[in-house]
């Protein structure tokens, strides 16, 4: 793979984009974040696949199991299914198997999915598993269960321990409570990376261009954002990194929405048309709460103060 591959997407198990005959090495889980737990087990794989010439692949399902049973009501992700194929492609990680995680599926007992999913259909030869991993029907298939299955069919299993950070051990959950808590740069360890939403620009209400201070708003779906706040961050456009600052919120000076959102200045940008763009939105460090100014002219004065922190923090960085 070369620096800008990204590990290849196919949804549909029963029909792999790989030969009968090829080595097969995998592991299984929802890998949302790819975090620095998830790539000591995907770089296991990776390696280990390219020692004996195999296909690598990660499976993982959508929507997430716990709401597809309906246990909660929604789950933001940490990462986009772009961001989460880009940093499976750093690991070198060949394929993404997006299961459609539906009632049916659920349904299947552990043996069933062993049997028809990883033998039958993938042809897996090995499966690396961490320690919480779990297939089946309850999740009746423990690491210990598919390992004790997968020798029963003449085929390999290895499971390995958590990843430890600062005596915590690393997990989605852990890192979604830090980033809803404004806490990103806790976050960023535990990821490994800084903390990222990607999407597309739409178009806002244009507030920010008419104080001089033009905003790329971005649609980011089911994506996870930082608590309600100003922001020192980086924008990813077109192969180039922008120093911006980025505002999430509900613009409570204008009267408040519903939803949070996202809206990034991005600095020494272009005159270019945004809408409908890929943007990647890195961010660096908080600068402030949200808060509601008495007006238009007191909130540009604070915008410019937000700049000026913003560009001493990332010239800084």
């Amino acid at each position: 793979m070369t620096g800008r591959d990204i590990a290849q997407l196919f949804r549909t198990f029963e029909t792999p984009p790989w030969k009968r005959e090829d080595t097969v090495i995998a592991t299984i889980g929802n890998f949302d974040g790819v975090h620095t737990g998830h790539r000591a087990l995907l770089q296991r794989v990776a390696h280990q696949a390219k020692a004996q010439n195999a296909i690598s692949v990660a499976m993982s399902f959508y929507p997430h199991p716990a709401v597809r049973l309906g246990k909660i009501a929604s789950m933001p992700l940490i990462t986009s299914l772009h961001q989460k194929l880009v940093e499976l492609g750093k690991i070198r990680l060949g394929y993404l198997c997006h299961i459609h995680f539906t009632k049916e599926f659920s349904e299947l007992s552990a043996a069933q999915f062993i049997e028809l999913v990883l033998i039958k259909h993938l042809n897996v030869s090995k499966v690396i598993l961490g320690p919480d991993a779990c297939v089946g029907h309850k999740r009746e298939g423990t690491p210990e269960f598919i390992q004790n299955y997968m020798q029963n069919l003449k085929r390999e299993a290895e499971i390995i321990s958590a990843v430890e950070s600062e005596c915590i051990k690393v997990s989605s959950r852990q890192i979604r409570d830090l980033v809803g808590r404004g806490e990103i740069e806790k976050a960023a360890e535990l990821l490994g990376r800084p903390f990222a939403i990607d999407g597309r620009v739409s178009r806002g209400a244009g507030r920010g261009g008419k104080i001089g201070v033009p905003t790329a708003n971005l649609l980011s779906g089911n994506h996870l954002l930082p608590k309600n706040g100003v922001y020192a961050t980086r924008a990813h456009l077109h192969a180039t990194v922008y120093n911006a600052v980025t505002n999430v919120g509900v613009r409570p000076t204008f009267g408040g929405d519903l939803t949070p959102a996202a809206e990034t200045h991005i600095f020494g940008l272009p005159n270019l048309p945004l809408y409908g763009k890929r943007i990647e939105i890195e961010f660096v460090e908080r600068i402030r709460d949200e808060a509601k100014f008495s007006g238009v002219q007191e909130l540009t004065a604070q915008i410019q103060l937000d700049i000026l922190k913003a560009r001493s923090i990332l010239e800084g960085s």
